[in-house]
């Protein structure tokens, strides 16, 4: 019974298996996308004659200018579903507070395994280097993830995938933030078996990868500022991710912020950014205006 609830979890929140990527695709929250634009995004492929998955929304606010903040949002979804459009209000309530916001899309499992995802990721993120044309800093950008995508800031934190995509020292990010995030695969195969072969296989192949694809376990690279937050209700992530990974931050020397008191599940706590009382929303604008 514990293991068809959590199949059942996975496909509503997680959007992992391939006959649910309709859901994923679509709203998760009707929440997400009423909030109204101060300036309608602008859909950008940032990889020339790329896949349909490469592209990003970019939301600005009204007076953007060279000096304005950045956030790269990175959606979850098990590595094998999700969708930028389900996080327009996150993006509408940064935008509102002064903080321009990329959501970006990114190649899926089971058509590419990990580092793909993250190295999608940099692409994008070079692509905002080289292109900010006075509306964001290019030395003023965040990643921010939640579930697989917060999975995916740990890796461009822990490797130089940045680097590589012709990011340099500069432009480097000034901060992290995940939510409800994995970090350390063969830890999470341990708390949840029934994950291996629903998702982790199709998303980091055999158990020799594992551990090279779980930022836990990797050197820091990139020693900005983290906030790391987990829900004390997320019913498909264990808390031990969030707390293991910043302790490895903080053993490495990084600044780091864990809240692992917040509430909601999974979902919901992604969910609830757009809505400006949150006390997580409040968090991650103060923690954006502190390092900008």
């Amino acid at each position: 019974m514990r293991h068809a609830a959590l199949w059942i979890g996975i496909l509503l929140c997680a959007g992992c298996a391939q006959e649910s990527e309709k859901i994923a695709e679509s709203p998760a929250n009707p929440a997400t996308t009423k909030a109204p634009a101060a300036t309608p995004p602008k859909t950008i492929p940032y990889v020339v004659n790329g896949e349909a998955t490469q592209q990003l929304d970019l939301y600005l606010p009204k007076n953007a200018d060279a000096k304005t903040p950045l956030v790269l949002f990175v959606h979850g979804g098990a590595w094998g579903g999700g969708d930028k459009r389900n996080h327009a209000a996150m993006a509408y309530r940064f935008e509102a507070d002064g903080i321009a916001t990329a959501v970006v899309n990114y190649r899926l499992s089971p058509g590419v395994k990990n580092p793909v995802h993250v190295q999608d990721v940099a692409t994008a993120y070079a692509w905002l280097v080289n292109n900010s044309n006075q509306k964001f800093s290019p030395m003023k950008i965040f990643v921010m993830g939640h579930s697989a995508g917060a999975h995916n800031a740990g890796m461009l934190a822990t490797g130089d995938f940045l680097l590589k995509a012709g990011v340099d020292s500069a432009s480097q990010p000034k901060g992290y933030i995940g939510l409800e995030g994995i970090y350390d695969i063969p830890n999470l195969i341990k708390v949840w078996p029934g994950y291996k072969a629903w998702f982790i296989d199709k998303a980091f192949g055999p158990e020799t990868n594992w551990a090279a694809g779980s930022p836990t376990r990797r050197k820091l690279q990139n020693k900005a500022p983290w906030l790391v937050i987990h829900s004390t209700e997320d019913e498909l992530v264990d808390l031990a991710q969030a707390r293991d990974f910043a302790a490895h931050l903080k053993q490495s020397g990084v600044d780091v912020t864990l809240n692992d008191t917040a509430t909601g599940k999974h979902d919901q706590v992604i969910n609830s950014i757009g809505d400006a009382a949150n006390p997580v929303t409040k968090q991650i604008e103060d923690f954006i205006k502190k390092h900008s």
